[in-house]
């Protein structure tokens, strides 16, 4: 079986891949920086905050999908 992307998930796909290389890698020290204190073990870290603030305004977040466009796909563990 050959699969092949939609052009909609290739496009996505670059999105997400040129968010993570321009925001998230190069604050990947500065947010195990911040998990790393005992009290903060069970807290969103800042930068965290900011990342996902930030990826809504360029529409990457998983908020920007809408309803119309995500279809559910049945999985084997579906019942018939």
């Amino acid at each position: 079986m050959h699969f092949q992307h939609s052009a909609r998930s290739l496009e996505l796909q670059a999105r997400v891949r040129q968010f993570m290389r321009a925001h998230v890698e190069p604050v990947e020290e500065l947010y195990y920086e911040q998990v790393k204190p005992e009290a903060a073990r069970y807290r969103t870290p800042q930068v965290l905050q900011d990342l996902k603030r930030l990826a809504r305004e360029q529409g990457s977040g998983t908020c920007s999908c809408q309803a119309s466009t995500v279809r559910a796909s049945p999985t084997s563990n579906t019942p018939p």
